[in-house]
């Protein structure tokens, strides 16, 4: 047992220090301050012990003066058994152990299996003649066990009884009844026999498809947002492919054969009475690299609409700073989600027409350069309160319908229309005639009557006042519950507020025309 100075690497590279991977990195030695305690082992190298905080050489002398007083074996954690070891056999030792795993919180199923394995084993070893045991001895002892109906342990089997062996070791070792674990070490064992798979049954979809949809409403129930199940055939074996020979090396060339893959495309879909709402356009290059997109339109694709889309995928790919290394050699059109054909009809009044058709060209092609994010639109979804009601989305990759649906659902103790004009978050103050600021209970109830508005040092009177709307959200959950009452003013200068109280806190949250 010595002492030595710890010893640090460090990578620099131009002067700096730099992680060990940089190419080119200078490996330098930096002695630390701090002593390390070696300990030799016995033909086992060595351990060492920092000791951290101790730059001093005489305090180190000191710490290891102390450190052989105390002995290496404790040093090492290799402490000696305690006193009333040899009084516990395993049949005790066993017993000490499940009752720790069943304090400890483990199920009784898992507590039993494991009790009904570890007695198994030790069936017919004699305690002295264990720690005699090497670990062949022990795995082709493990490996000759029988279940109690007579047949022979298969290796899941084996492997579970070794794992529990390894942890009952474990804690005889911890606890200092052993001296070591005995059962380290022992091999896992691999199965003979392969499982056949077999493809799932009419019944056993049924069963899954059941057992999801319950899985939603306990989340419903729960109170957590859950999205409904929504169940949609994916043609996987529809797929158009070209290749391309040459190599095109614009998209103008590649995209010349996207008309007649898109009509081959919709021919096989037709024909199954199927229509397209998203399709993954790929390519491969000469190198063999990969590219793919998928898009997604709220109505079935028609020819035109996917021609545009592989035009316009093609286009971002070999024309931006970002190109493949190599020419397109070869081109793909994938269904990734389909359903029923309804076909699509335009409305005089009130519902879609085709400037709508042409608003959807425009931003889609606009997200196929900028990203799908980039172009976002606001939506009126369902909600009680108005920053609820309006949304703003990404144009491409959402289902704005099902959202629309939403806005028409009947929402209970929603805030009554018109909705502001503005949406603000302007701190006030509210306050009755005593200039006291107004309070609300959690009933409804007012300390006062509001009767003026501070705004930015400014004072408005109070003319009209509507309210309040009390709305508790999320009272199910402690972290994201809010409490608010909502007021519509109108102050003497003509101007209309939508206000809220939030923790005692008001706020100008709307501003109305």
């Amino acid at each position: 047992m010595y002492l030595e100075r710890q010893k640090k690497y460090r990578w620099i590279l131009n002067g700096k220090r730099v992680p060990a991977s940089t190419p080119g990195a200078r490996k330098t030695l930096e002695r630390s301050p701090y002593y390390s305690v070696v300990i030799p082992l016995h033909g086992k190298g060595k351990k060492k012990i920092t000791l951290k905080g101790v730059t001093n050489k005489e305090v180190a002398m000191q710490y290891l003066l102390r450190m052989k007083q105390e002995g290496a074996d404790s040093l090492l954690g290799l402490s000696s058994l305690r006193p009333d070891a040899e009084d516990h056999p395993i049949g005790n030792l066993l017993k000490l152990y499940l009752k720790e795993q069943r304090s400890s919180g483990n199920s009784s199923a898992y507590v039993q299996g494991m009790s009904y394995y570890l007695e198994n084993f030790f069936r017919g070893i004699p305690q002295n003649y264990l720690s005699q045991l090497r670990r062949e001895e022990l795995s082709s002892h493990l490996e000759s066990k029988v279940s109690r109906k007579g047949k022979k342990w298969s290796a899941r089997a084996r492997n579970y009884c070794r794992q529990f062996l390894v942890r009952f070791g474990r804690w005889c070792k911890k606890h200092r009844y052993w001296k070591k674990n005995l059962f380290k070490g022992i091999p896992t064992f691999k199965g003979v026999a392969v499982k056949v798979r077999r493809p799932l049954t009419l019944r056993q979809i049924q069963k899954l498809i059941r057992a999801a949809r319950l899985r939603v409403l306990f989340q419903l129930v729960q109170g957590n947002d859950a999205d409904s199940l929504v169940m949609q055939p994916l043609a996987t074996h529809i797929s158009v492919t070209r290749t391309l020979d040459p190599p095109a090396e614009k998209a103008e060339t590649a995209a010349f054969m996207a008309r007649a893959m898109a009509e081959e495309l919709q021919q096989q879909l037709t024909e199954k009475g199927l229509g397209c709402t998203r399709i993954v356009v790929g390519i491969e290059t000469e190198k063999g690299d990969y590219l793919e997109r998928v898009w997604r339109c709220e109505t079935s694709l028609s020819v035109a609409g996917i021609v545009d889309r592989v035009r316009w995928q093609l286009d971002g790919w070999l024309n931006s700073a970002t190109r493949p290394n190599a020419g397109v050699s070869r081109l793909l059109l994938t269904p990734d989600e389909v359903g029923p054909n309804d076909g699509r009809q335009y409305g005089f009044w009130g519902q879609e027409s085709s400037f709508d058709t042409r608003a959807d060209r425009a931003f889609t092609r606009i997200a196929a350069f900028a990203g799908a994010t980039a172009v976002r639109v606001p939506l009126v979804v369902g909600g009680r309160l108005p920053d609820e009601r309006v949304q703003l989305l990404a144009y491409a990759g959402n289902d704005r319908t099902a959202l629309r649906s939403s806005a028409h659902a009947p929402w209970p103790g929603s805030l009554p229309s018109p909705l502001p004009a503005l949406s603000v978050e302007w701190p006030v103050q509210v306050v009755d005639e005593h200039d006291e600021l107004v309070r609300v209970s959690a009933r409804g109830e007012l300390s006062g009557t509001p009767t003026s508005l501070f705004f930015s040092s400014h004072r408005f009177v109070i003319e009209q006042w509507a309210g309040p709307w009390l709305f508790d959200e999320r009272w199910w959950d402690a972290e994201t519950q809010t409490r608010r009452a909502c007021f519509q003013l109108v102050v003497r200068q003509g101007r209309a507020f939508l206000v809220e109280v939030r923790s005692g806190e008001w706020r100008i949250t709307g501003v109305y025309d």
